[in-house]
């Protein structure tokens, strides 16, 4: 007879914790541009953030500055390092926007995060970081702000898992039309599972004006990093996605960081990833990495070259063979660079068992016209497949101005098949400089090794 009273007892006594946990999830609302170091006065961005710190539970940041805005809230020293889940939520400053548009940019952003106090130095102790997610700070959300100028990175997430980064403008000013430089845009280390961007229109980031310094310098770095996804993002461009703004080395910078996914099925999860020095998106001793459906090297319409001065794409390993093994390729545009798609360093090894499908190399979006690459394809390492056995799988890699792939003598084991090489899309003749060019056996294979079967060639020379 007491034992369904002991029952009930028991939950009477959880209960109160559980209501507890809930009430201690609290918000702090940002009044305030000024910032003091190094304890926050109320109202001020670092006192919300001290705040939280200090307060168990998952919390928001809001702003609620009096004025019309745009407001600048530039920190006197780096701002303290997140260590509870918190939402920082720049929308909610009245006369902010998120943007609604497809195509395009149509955010209103009202708060500034400025790095100017930065510009002189500070950089080489680490200094000079805009916000900075750190453990304990997982299931964080940032959205809605224009942080820019900072001498290191806009926004580090350091041992901070499942973290989300919605639209917000990082290295360009607030309205996405000129660059504004953080060192690294986004700077992701020994983090899961971090979402940056999404299929939503108003999740889009715009992520460029990175400079190069003494560091990594990329609008994203991931660094040890597996799980993460970047979706629906302008990376290089402007708001519009019709110019580039000035970058640095890789657009996407992968390295160790295996199961990543750019990109996606739809045209909402499509990035566009363009007028890079380096790479649009270098892979780097990373696996089962998938890049798909972007559009990298062109405007927002895939109809003009916004192009990436090296690679649109990098595959290389570290040295180990399989370092960088069972990535795709699949169902992109790779136009305007001086490469499209590059596999494997010349002179290591690791770039292994790639597959690259579907794809519109040297051709604008409609694979009607060429939008040229120099080189469409260039291969240096074993065991990739270009192409499949299927007409679903063929490459359209016509229009580039040297070749179409490349193929150097150290790289064996290569299947490509069924591509249009030389041909648009309506298999009319669109010529690269060369097909397919072999080069002489040597190194660690033989060219002779490689597999060539049922591609349409048109135009030009078929195989060197």
């Amino acid at each position: 007879m007491r034992a369904a009273p002991n029952k009930i007892l028991l939950i009477l006594t959880c209960l109160p914790l559980s209501l507890h946990s809930t009430l201690l999830a609290a918000t702090f609302t940002v009044t305030k541009t000024t910032d003091t170091y190094p304890t926050g006065q109320t109202g001020q961005l670092r006192w919300a953030i001290q705040r939280a710190n200090a307060t168990a539970g998952t919390h928001q940041i809001l702003f609620n500055i009096s004025g019309t805005g745009p407001f600048t809230i530039q920190p006197v020293k780096d701002l303290d390092a997140i260590t509870r889940p918190v939402t920082i939520n720049g929308y909610s400053q009245p006369g902010s926007r998120a943007n609604t548009l497809a195509t395009g940019n149509n955010a209103v952003l009202k708060i500034i995060l400025s790095g100017k106090n930065y510009q002189t130095g500070n950089a080489y102790y680490g200094e000079g970081n805009g916000l900075i997610f750190d453990q304990g700070s997982d299931g964080s959300t940032v959205k809605g702000l224009a942080i820019n100028g900072w001498i290191n990175t806009g926004i580090v997430v350091y041992f901070a898992d499942n973290v989300n980064i919605f639209g917000n403008f990082i290295g360009t000013n607030q309205t996405g039309t000129a660059a504004l430089a953080n060192q690294a845009g986004l700077y992701i280390e020994s983090s899961n599972n971090i979402t940056i961007g999404s299929a939503l229109p108003a999740n889009r980031n715009i992520i460029a004006g990175s400079f190069f310094f003494f560091n990594a310098s990329a609008c994203i770095v991931l660094s040890n990093s597996p799980g993460a996804i970047i979706k629906g993002n302008y990376v290089g461009t402007n708001a519009a996605g019709t110019a580039k703004l000035g970058n640095s080395l890789a657009g996407i910078s992968c390295m160790a960081s295996d199961g990543t996914i750019i990109g996606g099925t739809t045209a909402a999860e499509r990035n566009i990833v363009s007028g890079h020095v380096i790479s649009g998106i270098s892979i780097e001793s990373s696996s089962s990495t998938q890049i798909r459906g972007n559009y990298i090297g062109t405007n927002v319409s895939g109809t003009g070259a916004l192009g990436n001065a090296n690679e649109g794409i990098s595959i290389n390993g570290s040295g180990e063979v399989n370092s960088a093994t069972n990535n795709s390729i699949i169902n992109n545009v790779i136009s305007g660079n001086y490469i499209g798609i590059k596999l494997g360093f010349y002179s290591s090894l690791g770039a292994n068992q790639n597959t690259i499908q579907g794809n519109f190399i040297g051709t604008n979006s409609a694979g009607t016209s060429a939008l040229p690459n120099s080189y469409g394809i260039v291969i240096n390492d074993d065991n990739n497949t270009i192409g499949g056995s299927s007409s679903s799988n063929r490459n359209i890699i016509s229009g580039n101005t040297v070749g179409g792939i490349l193929v150097y003598g150290g790289a064996g084991g290569n299947l490509i098949q069924n591509n249009y090489i030389g041909l648009n899309a309506n298999a009319t003749a669109l010529a690269n400089g060369y097909g397919i060019k072999l080069g002489t056996p040597g190194g660690k294979g033989a060219a002779a090794t490689n597999t060539i079967t049922g591609n349409s060639f048109g135009g030009g020379n078929g195989i060197i």
